[in-house]
């Protein structure tokens, strides 16, 4: 009996030194990982802290380079300073910029909301070949700031009908259907401008075109498709003034047709020899006005 407490006593010691060797084991494997992360939180904040010098001394060496840049002189050593010629031509750029905007100041009815979205560069680039001899040039020219305007909120009106087409709604009206599917939301003002409508060609499709022109000689009308069965999207913009006339690419088709049937399937060379084959026929003003366009195209 007395062996047998024995035997239980040292098993019972062994167990318990067992035991014990295990969590010394465990405490030292968990101190080994605790040095291990505090070493690399401590290489994490040296590397934060070093970051954030560098950012400190970059902010300050290009605060320092663009003080000592303002002060710099013009430049005037050889083949450094600006060719006269090319002064001048760029100062009339500018001019014709300025002139640009003034004009907008000074008939803000020829705006449209889509110009928020113009860039200084927008409106350098439209004024590079700008004139302003007569009232056409100034036509003109609010008609090019409007389609930059419009090509530039294009982006955003292209992703909400995207959207719009995969699960159009059932009592799909008005044009303000589009709201929902823009993030940021587009605002009314700038959805009403426009209008949505669904195509019963071979190809149906959704689309959305500038409702109205303010100028409908020079304004471009643009446009944005989503396929009705989701195999494809598009987008462009129509000139003017064509893009106004109701069913024109229709007619103009029709046209070029019956101008090739009448001259042994020859095709028309230009508009002015379809234009005889338009039926109904268009009016004296507006053959005019085409031909018109048609010349200043081709200049």
């Amino acid at each position: 009996m007395k062996r047998r407490s024995l035997f239980a006593l040292i098993f019972t010691g062994l167990a318990l030194i067992g035991f014990v060797g295990y969590e010394t084991h465990l405490v030292r494997q968990q101190e080994g990982q605790l040095r291990t992360l505090r070493q690399r939180a401590a290489q994490l904040a040296g590397e934060s802290s070093a970051l954030q010098r560098e950012r400190d001394t970059l902010a300050h060496d290009l605060s320092e380079a663009e003080r000592q840049l303002a002060a710099l002189p013009p430049l005037r050593s050889a083949g450094l300073e600006i060719p006269p010629e090319r002064r001048s031509e760029m100062k009339a750029w500018l001019a014709r910029m300025k002139r640009l905007r003034q004009l907008f100041v000074d008939r803000p009815d020829q705006r449209i909301p889509e110009m928020q979205f113009l860039s200084e560069q927008d409106w350098l680039r439209v004024a590079k070949n700008l004139r302003f001899d007569s009232d056409e040039d100034s036509r003109r020219a609010f008609a090019a700031i409007r389609d930059a305007a419009a090509a530039n909120f294009k982006p955003q009106l292209t992703s909400a009908l995207r959207k719009f087409a995969q699960n159009p709604p059932n009592d799909t009206t008005t044009i303000l259907a589009l709201q929902p599917f823009s993030d940021p939301p587009i605002d009314s003002i700038l959805l009403e401008r426009y209008e949505l409508s669904k195509t019963t060609e071979s190809t149906p499709r959704w689309r959305v075109q500038t409702k109205a022109p303010l100028d409908a000689d020079y304004d471009s009308r643009s446009y944005v498709d989503a396929y009705v069965d989701h195999r494809g999207y598009g987008g462009g913009s129509l000139g003017a003034p064509w893009a106004w006339i109701p069913d024109f690419e229709e007619h103009i088709t029709r046209a070029y047709k019956a101008y090739a049937a009448a001259n042994k399937g020859t095709s028309a060379p230009s508009l002015a020899e379809a234009l005889p084959y338009f039926k109904p026929p268009l009016t004296p003003p507006l053959v005019e006005k085409l031909l018109k366009a048609e010349r200043e195209q081709k200049r």
